[in-house]
């Protein structure tokens, strides 16, 4: 999956009602954490505020990818092969408006 179909399927994640609420949740911080972050170790302390930023950012992006590839494979499920129909030949029947 390329990032874009990554962002797609956030959106149709976070909108679709069938998915958990709490499937959700990580989703929904890593949204809040980009708008505003919080910082647990302030900046001029060594440098390290930088690095909890980007603990946070990174334990957030691995569950948002967990919880986007569990809802990738659920629909693949879906998508049921034996209702599925390729390969069939048909005819178009042409009858004039009279005979209808």
């Amino acid at each position: 999956m390329n990032i874009f179909s990554r962002l797609k399927s956030v959106l149709r994640l976070l909108f679709n009602s069938r998915i958990r609420f709490v499937d959700k949740i990580p989703i929904i911080l890593m949204l809040f954490y980009i708008l505003n972050p919080i910082d647990l170790i302030p900046l001029p302390v060594l440098g390290f505020g930088i690095l909890d930023d980007l603990v946070v950012f990174v334990v957030l992006l691995k569950l948002v990818d967990r919880t986007l590839l569990k809802y990738y494979n659920e629909e693949k499920k879906d998508l049921d092969p034996d209702h599925i129909i390729v390969d069939v030949d048909y005819e178009i029947d042409e009858k004039d408006d009279s005979e209808l």
